[in-house]
This record gives C-alpha cells, sequence and structure tokens, in this order.
C-alpha cells in the first residue's frame, strides 16, 4: 500500500527494516487458528481432536477441489490462460469531439464544486481512507515507543489492515468501472 501511496503522490518509494517488520506483524495478526490448522492438514500431519477442532468443522472446510490449481478446473492450459486478453483492445484513440466534451464536463463539475464550496456546512470532514493509514502508522510508531502497550499492537495492526483494505476495494472498484465503461465504448464504437 505504501508503495502504492508514493505512486500516487509521485515520491520515492523506500522501504526500512521497521516498515517490514510492520508488515509481517500485520500479516502474522491476519492468520487465523483455522489457516494453521489446515496447513498442518495439507502438509500430512494428523489433526489432535483434543485441540478443539470439531469433525464437523473440519468436514465443512475440507474440500477437494481447494487442492486443485485454478487453471485445471477451468479446462485450459497455462498458455492459453496466459494469453487470453491479447486480442481485447483497452484503449481507442480519442477524437477531437471527444476532448473537448471531457474537458468541457470537467470544467462543468469544477463550477458545481465550486458552487457546494460556497455553501456554509457545519458537519467535520471525514478524513480520507490514505489519512486514516497514515494516522494508524503514527499511533503504531507512538505504542512501539512505550513499554506497556504490546496488547494494543495486534488491534492497531487490525485497523490498518481495515483501512488498507478498504483502500485497495475502492482502488479496484475504479478501475473495474473504467475497464466497463472501456469496453462498453469499444462495442458501441464497433456497432
Amino acid at each position: 500500500m505504501k508503495q502504492i501511496a508514493c505512486a500516487e503522490n509521485k515520491t520515492e518509494f523506500s522501504l526500512t527494516v521497521l516498515d517490514a517488520l510492520r508488515f509481517l506483524q500485520r500479516a502474522w495478526f491476519s492468520v487465523t487458528a483455522t489457516t494453521i490448522s489446515n496447513c498442518f492438514r495439507h502438509a500430512g500431519f494428523s489433526v489432535d481432536i483434543e485441540s478443539g477442532v470439531s469433525d464437523q468443522q473440519e468436514e465443512e472446510e475440507d474440500d477437494d477441489d481447494d487442492d486443485i490449481p485454478l487453471a485445471r478446473l477451468a479446462g485450459i492450459n497455462f498458455t492459453e490462460y496466459a494469453n487470453m486478453d491479447n486480442d481485447i483492445p483497452t484503449t481507442e484513440p480519442l477524437t477531437d469531439d471527444d476532448i473537448i466534451n471531457e474537458i468541457t464536463s470537467s470544467m462543468k463539475e469544477t463550477e458545481e464544486d465550486s458552487d457546494e464550496d460556497d455553501t456554509i456546512t457545519t458537519e467535520k470532514p471525514v478524513p480520507s481512507l490514505s489519512a486514516m493509514v497514515e494516522m494508524t502508522e503514527t499511533y503504531q510508531s507512538y505504542f512501539e515507543a512505550q513499554d506497556d502497550t504490546e496488547e494494543l499492537l495486534p488491534l492497531l495492526a487490525k485497523i490498518n489492515n481495515y483501512f488498507t483494505r478498504k483502500q485497495l476495494e475502492r482502488k479496484l472498484n475504479a478501475k473495474q468501472t473504467t475497464l466497463i465503461s472501456d469496453l462498453s465504448g469499444l462495442v458501441s464504437f464497433r456497432e
């Protein structure tokens, strides 16, 4: 996420050892007991009944298709999969009319935004997701410097993971929307 934020802000990406340790900590706090149990089971170790994992829970989590690669499930080989979208156009040249329409619509949006800014609002603005990620990193730096806050770090890692996941979901949704509009434009272009 830090690399994405640096790319968006056009700043140089650097990763310290402390950043790497924090990433490892967040990843470890995301691992569940079920995941660890499944790893041991898939490795061939027997599951201890007394460990608290019931047979019913084990049956629900055991899926025969779990160990089959997705490409085999789809019935295609790797080469077909890798070349699947080679013939799909991803862009089309803009006409002069498209460029003019885009500029005028952005100018109208700017005017509408400035009109909305003129109204007095008493609501406190909601911080952005990237601001929340930065805030949790600031909290983490503070708590790491304290002696009696070890139990708070896992909670803070969960909060940071939440904001990071929401930020990625928003970016993926934006990219999917762009792709869908590009594809619909392509379909209307071919008609």
